[in-house]
């Protein structure tokens, strides 16, 4: 079992931020992205103003430096990923899912399969990332919430309580959202991950572990649930 207070290993951190920041910027073309508090980078300069639009004419100057605080704590997102909205895509999942509508019957309805959801802390890093999702990897989202469903219909089954219930809702909700870091590429199922490339792929729960508990809003279980989401490297 890895510790999630172990420090990680060199290059694993999100500071590797430059596909997140292209789908970011990419997304704020078409979606109201504005900065509440100015931008800076880490010695100090200043690079956004607040109240300033994101969008993708900023991408260049964004990655070409390593910033005081990760971008996503300073955004005001128009149209974001929330606790209600969560719940209206689980719904929509459940009518045109076969394996979530086939859970939903047997816990009695869509409702009371995502209804862990409605306790979810949602600060607003995870919120940004959960959006970004949305709009940029909508794939990537749909399989979150595919695996949100099937992790809470095991643990309700296995008689778990609602709060253990909700923690388990969370860590599968959360569980990839290191993948925005990686390349888009990487979805594509034809794509070889082979050489260095595949360090950068096993290190993505690390990314999402680190993101977690850098919101201080998750119990411990769902950290350490997000960083052994993977087999182990002998299967």
């Amino acid at each position: 079992m890895t510790d999630p207070d172990t420090p990680a290993p060199a290059g694993t951190d999100a500071t590797d931020n430059s596909h997140y920041l292209r789908a970011l910027t990419d997304m704020a073309d078409q979606h109201s992205v504005v900065a509440g508090a100015a931008i800076f980078t880490d010695t100090g300069v200043k690079l956004v103003d607040k109240g300033a639009r994101i969008d993708s004419r900023l991408y260049a100057r964004l990655v070409q430096h390593k910033l005081r605080e990760p971008i996503d704590h300073h955004l005001s997102i128009g149209n974001p990923v929330t606790v209600p909205l969560l719940l209206a895509a689980g719904q929509a999942l459940a009518e045109e899912d076969p394996l979530t509508r086939m859970l939903a019957d047997a816990m009695g309805s869509s409702a009371s399969l995502f209804a862990p959801l409605g306790s979810l802390p949602l600060p607003g890093p995870i919120a940004c990332k959960l959006t970004v999702m949305r709009e940029q990897r909508p794939e990537l989202f749909r399989h979150s919430l595919q695996m949100m469903a099937v992790a809470v219909f095991l643990g309700a089954r296995s008689g778990m309580n609602d709060r253990d219930c909700a923690t388990l809702a969370a860590a599968a909700l959360l569980h990839d959202l290191g993948m925005l870091y990686l390349e888009p590429a990487w979805a594509d199922p034809n794509h070889k991950v082979v050489g260095a490339q595949r360090r950068h792929l096993v290190a993505h729960p690390i990314t999402t572990m680190l993101m977690i508990r850098d919101t201080g809003a998750y119990p411990q279980a769902v950290q350490t649930a997000v960083l052994e989401h993977h087999e182990h490297m002998d299967g």
